[in-house]
């Protein structure tokens, strides 16, 4: 739906998220703020577009299929 996704800083889920100002501490105070912050922000980021264009499955299945090809070729 090309809106904001505000996420926890811990673990892989900062991989995926594209302005690191949507992600928040594990506190109440601080997950309150960013939802705040993401419903003022006036975003010109096209969340979709990023999303498409570095997590579609066909861009996901051919960097595998690069992979897979690449351990075949080291036997």
């Amino acid at each position: 739906f090309n809106k904001p996704v505000i996420a926890s800083n811990i673990c892989a889920i900062p991989d995926v998220i594209i302005d690191k100002k949507y992600l928040f501490e594990n506190r109440v105070a601080d997950v309150r703020d960013k939802i705040a912050y993401a419903l003022m922000k006036n975003n010109s980021i096209n969340f979709r577009e990023y999303y498409l264009n570095t997590f579609s499955f066909e861009l996901i299945s051919a960097k595998y299929q690069e992979l897979y090809k690449d351990f075949i070729s080291h036997k």
